[in-house]
C-alpha cells in the first residue's frame, strides 16, 4: 500500500531466498485497505496463473483462474472504491461489472499493449495511445492519494510511484 495507508506485509516464502507478499482475494480485501484512496493491481493473467499460485502456496484444484477473476471483481465492485486492474486484452471477457477500459503499455514485458479496468469509476481518456503503466500507476496516486495493490508480490507498483 502507497501513500496515507497503513502498512501491513502478509507474506510468504518462495523459492530462491525471495518472498512474495501473499493475500487471499476469496475474502475480499483486507481490512488496511479501507483507509486507502484507490486500488490498482497486476494479477496474473490465465497463463501465469499456475505459477502465480505456486509461488503463493495454493493447491486447491478449486482455485480456478475464472474463480480468481470473479473473486477480483466481486471484491472491487464491494469495496465501493475506485479499482484498476491490469489484465490481458484476452482475459477481458472474462471479468465481469467494470466501468470501463484504459489502454496500457505493460512496462514490464516491453511492447506488450493490455487492459486496465476500472470499478466503480468511469475510465479516464488518455487519448487513443495505450498509457504506459508507471504513468497510469502515478496518475492514480496523484488523483486519489493512496493506493493499494493485493497482488504486489514483488512490490511492482511501489516501486513504479517511488521513481
Amino acid at each position: 500500500m502507497i501513500g496515507d495507508c497503513s502498512i501491513t506485509h502478509h507474506q510468504s516464502p518462495i523459492t530462491h531466498y525471495q518472498s512474495a507478499f501473499v493475500w487471499n482475494i476469496f475474502n475480499g480485501f483486507p481490512e488496511e485497505f479501507s483507509s486507502c484512496g484507490a486500488i490498482y493491481s497486476e494479477p496474473p493473467w490465465k497463463k501465469g496463473f499456475d505459477e502465480f499460485n505456486r509461488r503463493a502456496g495454493v493447491v486447491s484444484e478449486e482455485n480456478t483462474y475464472q474463480s480468481l477473476v470473479d473473486a477480483i471483481g466481486d471484491a472491487c465492485l464491494n469495496s465501493g472504491k475506485p479499482c484498476f486492474i491490469l489484465t490481458s486484452k484476452m482475459d477481458v471477457g472474462k471479468y465481469k461489472h467494470y466501468t470501463g477500459i484504459i489502454k496500457v503499455e505493460f512496462e514490464v514485458h516491453k511492447s506488450c499493449e493490455c487492459a486496465c479496468l476500472c470499478y466503480n469509476v468511469e475510465a479516464p481518456n488518455f487519448g487513443e495511445a495505450p498509457i504506459p503503466t508507471s504513468k497510469l500507476i502515478k496518475w492514480i496516486t496523484k488523483k486519489y492519494g493512496s493506493v493499494a495493490d493485493f497482488c504486489c508480490g514483488y512490490i511492482v507498483t511501489g516501486k513504479q510511484i517511488g521513481r
